[in-house]
């Protein structure tokens, strides 16, 4: 069954949105919106 509907998990999903949080830097020039930035 193919199922369209759950996001793939690789098992560090819970780790980095956590370090993003307390980071206090959760959109624009945080660590991990420059590393999508570098990415795009």
């Amino acid at each position: 069954m193919i199922t369209f509907n759950k996001p793939p998990l690789t098992g560090n999903e819970q780790q980095y949105v956590l370090q993003a949080m307390q980071s206090n830097k959760i959109s624009g020039d945080g660590f991990f919106g420059k590393k999508c930035q570098a990415w795009l």
